[in-house]
């Protein structure tokens, strides 16, 4: 299963700013919130942060009696530290994320431990002169992990190359897993501007702002699952736009959201088809399950 952690920021009200630390999945190319924080003030999140909100996410997990699976967690330049790198291995997730090349590790090579901390800048000058893919560097003189050197993409990002730091081993396999995160920018932007206007409402508060972004992360969610049910693979055409690659003409959430007002006009009608869609999954997983029919 696909993990990506991210964080988005919003003024409310053009005077206070909500901060969100979210962890979600990506789901057939959606990315899917499932515990977020806000953080209560303006800037990066901290390891005891991001730790503390991953251990919520697998402890409700485990408390709803479905397996864990192996998750692989993927993030941008924001969420590194080594601490957290190690607490990730000690829960026993991998991990594709991507670092700044301004960050120093011992490394590993032909077999010895450097005595001092290498520069990321250094070591990938070294790995494109030699043509190398990755590098073994260690974690606090305890961990064995690997840093990754992927071609840039984005013309618009100064930097030639893309660091990543993952315990997995297939060079492919982790660019393909670290491509996978966008889908988290894209929710944002939905729930933010594209969608419903979050940056518009006026709320104070940091229990008030999780319970709206709650409230709002199910409609985008019900939005999605009734644009997949609706035959929008089939419907929605592709389109190859200038100077970018071929895109679907509308998102899977804006075809869903679509879908679901055509149904969904009142308090009212929102009430009972929420509880008919819960009803019929829980039927669903019951008979699944349990072999049963409730």
């Amino acid at each position: 299963a696909l993990l990506v952690v991210d964080r988005t920021d919003f003024q409310i009200g053009g005077r206070f700013w909500a901060n969100l630390l979210v962890f979600g999945l990506v789901w057939k190319g959606v990315f899917i919130p499932l515990v977020w924080r806000d953080l209560g003030q303006r800037g990066n999140s901290s390891q005891q942060d991001r730790i503390q909100l991953l251990d919520r996410l697998l402890a409700w997990w485990k408390a709803s009696g479905l397996e864990l699976p192996l998750f692989c967690l993927t993030a941008d330049r924001e969420f590194t530290g080594q601490d957290w790198l190690i607490d990730l291995e000690q829960r026993g997730l991998e991990y594709v994320i991507r670092i700044k090349s301004n960050l120093r590790f011992q490394v590993w090579h032909n077999g010895q431990l450097k005595d001092h901390g290498m520069s990321l800048k250094t070591l990938a000058r070294y790995m494109m002169k030699y043509q190398r893919s990755k590098m073994e560097v260690i974690l606090k003189g305890t961990i064995v992990t690997n840093v990754m050197r992927l071609p840039q993409e984005d013309p618009k990002d100064k930097e030639p190359f893309v660091l990543l730091i993952t315990n997995l081993e297939d060079w492919q396999l982790c660019q393909s897993i670290f491509r996978q995160r966008w889908p988290i920018e894209c929710c944002f932007k939905h729930l933010k501007s594209n969608g419903f206007d979050l940056e518009d409402i006026h709320l104070e508060g940091k229990h008030k702002t999780e319970l709206l972004f709650g409230m709002i992360t199910l409609v985008y969610v019900l939005a999605v699952y009734q644009g997949n049910i609706n035959g929008y693979e089939q419907q929605v055409k592709w389109k190859q736009y200038p100077k970018a690659k071929v895109y679907r003409q509308q998102s899977l959430f804006r075809f869903g959201l679509y879908q679901l007002k055509q149904i969904v006009r009142s308090l009212d009608q929102f009430v009972d088809f929420l509880y008919q869609l819960v009803m019929n999954i829980s039927q669903k997983f019951i008979l699944i399950n349990y072999g049963v029919q409730p």
